[in-house]
């Protein structure tokens, strides 16, 4: 493949389908050139209704992969406010927005009422979605 065709194919790509593994295409060159890196990630919630703010993330328990569907979860305590998914500790993925299809540099997520919550994220191979629900 040249790296334009491959690139074309591989930026539907956000996610490879392997626990604790995010995968990252870019090219500076409109495709000519390209590079892949995969990274170890984990999710976690941060914000300012996590019990660390925004300094530091909660990390999600991944729960595995089934029937196409990788699940991560966060059970715990949240203040009134806002929050976000990221990967690997950092900011170069992370996701907020609509909870039915959360979109990376998305929206902050709101909490309305303080309160312990499960928060399950989820991942098909092309959507990501959460829940989040009082305990």
């Amino acid at each position: 493949y040249r790296a334009k065709e491959f690139l074309s194919e591989i930026s539907k790509v956000r996610n490879v389908n392997i626990e604790g593994i995010y995968s990252h295409f870019s090219t500076a060159d409109e495709g000519d050139t390209w590079s892949a890196t995969m990274t170890a990630s984990g999710w976690g919630v941060i914000g300012d209704a996590t019990p660390n703010g925004w300094d530091s993330d909660q990390d999600m328990t991944a729960d595995g992969f089934y029937a196409g569907v990788t699940t991560y979860t966060y059970l715990g305590a949240f203040t009134t406010g806002q929050f976000k998914f990221r990967a690997g500790d950092d900011w170069a993925m992370n996701l907020g927005g609509d909870l039915g299809a959360l979109t990376f540099d998305g929206n902050n997520i709101e909490i309305a009422t303080a309160g312990d919550y499960l928060v399950t994220m989820t991942f098909d191979g092309s959507t990501y979605m959460t829940t989040v629900e009082a305990q």
